[in-house]
């Protein structure tokens, strides 16, 4: 299905909702992928997780069956696939992990404001001579057409969100449908100034191949531009260390749907060890009113707690073979 003129739809098999006990309890870890083995079918690729519109989606050709929660029950159920024949489902342990926590957790559908950020705070960390962008997890399209009226040319967008993706399309010059790992190959090489990853790597289950492979639709001058929350926010923080709380909610700092979690120090160190020069990197969406208590024990500590007043870390880099090209 075509979103609009000049727009790609990527489409992917869904398991129906089952028990948690049908969940894998055995790890195969595997650098290609996670593997799905039916006994009556090849093994296939799986590189697409996702929970949309009450269904649990994976992989390009697993041969899954579809289906919703049934109505009425409280909690979603494990996924299980056609055609196993008590065969086990072959998975990485911290696949498996993340998806009983996203199953526990509900499927409850996202606000209505969670596809409309325009993220204005992100804008000055963008290039400023930058012509293409591509915007990963673009929503409806808002912070591209942002760029747009600053005078960015051309915007592509990549949503797994189909009728987010739809709403983008019309703001847009291409939205494609889909899970970025499964999609960088369907993207023009050394094409756009600027990647945009806007709340959207914490998501991901590997967040590091997406990082690493992503370079080749870069040109020679672009640059990687990420918001990633900050996981020692000092309301989230102080919920854990006063109150043993770790509540997962619709959205924020503990999205039900985050897979991965970062701080002020390990954001830039991941893009290091992938290749990356990390040209900026600062806090953005601070709290205005600092509490009392926590600016004394930041004076007491030398400032050691800065960065816990943060809501995330906005950062650009560059891949250093870019700048091996340039020299």
């Amino acid at each position: 299905m075509s979103l609009s003129s000049g727009s790609v739809t990527e489409s992917t098999p869904r398991f129906p909702w089952d028990s948690e006990a049908s969940l894998p309890t055995g790890a195969n870890r595997s650098a290609s992928g996670v593997r799905v083995a039916p006994a009556d079918a090849g093994t296939a690729d799986v590189r697409c997780l996702a929970v949309r519109g009450g269904r649990f989606e994976v992989g390009p050709r697993a041969r899954l069956t579809s289906g919703r929660r049934p109505e009425g029950r409280s909690q979603p159920r494990a996924v299980t696939a056609r055609g196993f024949r008590g065969a086990a489902l072959h998975t990485a342990e911290l696949v498996v992990e993340s998806v009983r926590r996203i199953m526990r957790s509900g499927s409850d559908p996202k606000p209505d404001n969670y596809f409309q950020n325009a993220r204005e705070e992100v804008l000055p960390f963008i290039p400023v001579d930058a012509t293409r962008a591509l915007e990963v997890g673009c929503g409806e399209g808002h912070f591209g057409a942002r760029l747009k009226a600053r005078g960015v040319r051309e915007v592509w967008g990549v949503e797994v969100a189909e009728d987010a993706a739809r709403r983008a399309s019309d703001r847009l010059e291409r939205v494609l449908v889909g899970d970025i790992g499964r999609l960088i190959q369907a993207l023009p090489a050394g094409y756009f100034d600027v990647v945009v990853f806007n709340d959207v790597l914490e998501h991901l289950v590997d967040p590091y191949d997406v990082l690493a492979r992503i370079p080749i639709c870069l040109n020679q001058k672009g640059v990687v531009v990420s918001s990633i929350p900050n996981i020692r926010f000092l309301p989230t923080f102080y919920e854990l260390l006063a109150h043993k709380e770790w509540e997962y909610e619709e959205s924020g700092i503990l999205d039900r749907t985050h897979l991965r979690f970062f701080t002020v120090t390990s954001i830039p160190r991941m893009y290091e060890r992938l290749g990356y020069e990390v040209l900026r990197h600062e806090g953005i969406n601070p709290i205005e009113h600092l509490p009392r208590r926590y600016r004394l024990a930041n004076t007491l500590l030398r400032g050691r707690l800065s960065d816990m007043r943060f809501t995330q870390f906005a950062t650009v880099a560059r891949p250093i073979r870019h700048m091996a090209g340039d020299a």
